[in-house]
């Protein structure tokens, strides 16, 4: 589709703009019969609010049909107006399986294998959400360990370490030794404040504060006197708690797992060896899914059943809701381990459809359309 360039409007005497343009453009026709390898999927007119469906020509890598909406009776309306469709690609949406099996029950349905990972992604994540105590408890055992080994030394009275010599510090600190000085010599607030140029309020301040806290709160720190009093004093005391172990975030975990194990580094696979001695659970997660991966990059889709038989009887709780939706769903995943086909071609026009919206939305351009639905000249473009 030709696109014109800014200010062509205005040079053929056009009174229209871009976006009024786009409507005027004629709707190409849809084939009277779908395409051998038919792809579907959902993208959003406006998010969280109304969606459509996009139907895409798997094989030619081209858009055959908008659809309104996402339910289940508009797309099965368009397959039994335009059939043919051998294959389908889709994701896990029931709505368009519902469709396929009500109007087009001989087509092999296709689940995508990006949407599988995606899933399996997520139960692994809210596996290690569920056991993150275990990493906890873990780190807490090892800092006791580690502290249990140190000798026993007897509390020494050390003198406090010195600050940086900034220029905050140093005049934090001569501005408390004036301030102090002149308390000493029964000076009053106001009489302080007129001789050093401050406010009443900073005086105050320098006077009824330590000079450590005056000294931490110049290096940036703005939490709570209390807090650095009883810091302060642990220090001195040598009953400072340790700094506790950097626990990992689940989805720090979950990048780890789902990523090849050769990508990593030997940093990460050690931290992931630590992860996977402090919690079984999460080993057990780590282990199925770094097998459902291979299963899905080495298309072994002869393999699922047995996958599913393990998870459902030694995985998490997360891991078997995976699974057991896997059986629900077992024909369409079992091809999508099996077939080249996917909804890569579907994808790539989504993303297409998202970032037409989002430079409209940069531009100040979106306007509501008068259509229900957006040209599918405009997406396939």
């Amino acid at each position: 589709m030709a696109v014109l360039p800014p200010g062509c409007a205005c040079a053929c005497d056009l009174t229209a703009g871009r976006t009024r343009l786009l409507r005027l453009l004629t709707a190409p026709p849809v084939p009277d019969r779908a395409p051998r390898v038919l792809g579907v999927d959902e993208f959003a007119f406006r998010k969280g609010c109304t969606y459509g469906t996009v139907l895409v020509d798997v094989e030619a890598g081209r858009v055959v049909d908008v659809l309104p909406d996402r339910t289940s009776e508009t797309f099965a309306a368009w397959l039994k107006e335009h059939p043919g469709a051998e294959i389908i690609c889709r994701d896990r949406a029931t709505a368009y399986t519902k469709a396929v099996r009500e109007a087009s029950p001989n087509a092999l349905e296709v689940a995508d294998r990006w949407h599988l990972l995606q899933n399996l992604s997520a139960a692994v994540e809210k596996t290690c959400h569920q056991h993150r105590d275990c990493l906890r408890k873990r780190a807490e055992e090892e800092t006791a360990s580690e502290v249990a080994e140190l000798p026993e030394v007897t509390p020494m009275l050390l003198p406090p370490a010195e600050l940086p010599r900034t220029q905050i510090i140093e005049r934090t600190r001569h501005r408390y030794e004036d301030i102090h000085r002149l308390l000493e010599k029964r000076w009053t607030i106001s009489a302080i404040a007129r001789r050093l140029n401050l406010d009443r309020k900073t005086v105050r301040r320098f006077r009824d504060t330590d000079l450590d806290q005056m000294l931490a709160s110049a290096r940036g720190y703005r939490g709570s006197r209390q807090v650095v009093r009883k810091h302060l004093a642990a220090l001195r005391a040598g009953t400072a708690e340790p700094v506790r172990a950097d626990i990992p975030s689940p989805r720090k975990i979950t990048s780890w797992i789902m990523r090849p194990r050769e990508t990593l580094t030997d940093s990460q696979n050690e931290r992931l060896l630590q992860v996977r001695l402090a919690c079984p659970d999460i080993t057990r997660a780590c282990d199925l899914a770094r097998a459902f991966a291979d299963l899905v990059r080495h298309q072994r889709g002869y393999l699922l059943l047995e996958w599913i038989r393990q998870a459902e009887q030694h995985a998490p709780k997360p891991m078997k809701g995976f699974a057991g939706f896997l059986r629900q769903d077992l024909d369409a995943v079992t091809a999508g381990l099996t077939l080249p086909w996917s909804s890569g071609a579907v994808e790539g026009h989504v993303n297409r459809v998202k970032n037409h919206q989002a430079s409209h939305v940069r531009q100040g351009l979106v306007r509501t359309p008068p259509h229900p639905h957006p040209h599918p000249a405009v997406i396939g473009a």
